[in-house]
């Protein structure tokens, strides 16, 4: 094969992924997903769960404090 066939392919690749990008955004504004980028940000917490503190931990709450040092903590082993 010569190599315009290559280019030529790879010009036809580009513009259907540009199309398919075009279309997803046409859909996305079609469908409403861009009108309101907050509400789906704050929408995974709960009515209990307040926005921006943590309350998840993968070991209690008391586990977790005694994994964590501070700059002063870690000095002392350095030394």
């Amino acid at each position: 094969m010569d190599w315009y066939y290559y280019i030529l392919t790879g010009f036809v690749l580009a513009g259907l992924i540009f199309i398919s990008a075009v279309y997803a955004f046409h859909w996305a504004l079609k469908n409403g997903q861009l009108k309101d980028l907050e509400k789906g940000a704050s929408s995974i917490f709960d009515d209990d769960e307040p926005l921006g503190e943590q309350t998840d931990y993968s070991l209690s709450k008391s586990n977790y404090n005694l994994h964590t040092t501070t700059a002063n903590e870690s000095s002392k082993f350095i030394q």
